[in-house]
Parts: structure tokens; C-alpha cells; sequence
């Protein structure tokens, strides 16, 4: 069977990945929709269902948690210029 994609989905995947690799709060509150659900795989293997709020509350605070140990690295990270390395989360734990 020949695989067919879709370019738009992939276009948007494509900024989705480098929206929340950047932290980009304010486009990826525009980007997922207001009934989106997450679905985390905990570390004890269960699946677990987050609503937006909940991830995007995870997603601030992980970047807040990057920034600054960023800044005690170099002093010149920014969310812009460069993906930050997130810290280990707790998220799902």
C-alpha cells in the first residue's frame, strides 16, 4: 500500500516541535486547543490523561526551571536563540 502524507500536518508538527522545544508559552497556548487532553506515560507505565491547563502549568514551570539553570550555566540562554535542555520533571510521577 503507498504511504500518503499529509504536508499540512506535518508543517504543523513540524512548528508544534519547535514551539514547545523553544518554550514559547504565549504560541503554544494558541496552538492547542481549549478540549485537548495529553496522554503522559507515567514512570510506573500507566497511561495518565492531563487536560491543557494542567500541561501548559507543567510546560511553565519546567521552562522556568531551564532558564534559570541556564542562566547559572552561561548567563546568555534564550528561549529564542536556542532549545533549551529541560530539567528532569516530576511530571506524572
Amino acid at each position: 500500500m503507498p504511504q500518503s502524507h499529509n504536508p499540512e500536518i506535518i508543517a504543523f508538527i513540524d512548528v508544534l516541535a519547535d514551539t514547545g522545544s523553544h518554550y514559547r508559552m504565549d504560541e503554544m497556548e494558541a496552538l492547542y486547543t481549549e478540549d485537548l487532553g495529553f496522554l503522559v506515560l507515567t514512570p510506573q507505565g500507566e497511561v495518565a490523561r492531563f487536560s491543557k491547563s494542567e500541561m501548559m502549568a507543567e510546560f511553565r514551570s519546567v521552562a522556568m526551571q531551564a532558564k534559570r539553570r541556564c542562566r547559572r550555566k552561561s548567563g546568555s540562554c534564550t528561549s529564542r536563540s536556542r532549545a533549551m535542555k529541560p530539567p528532569r520533571s516530576s511530571f506524572g510521577a
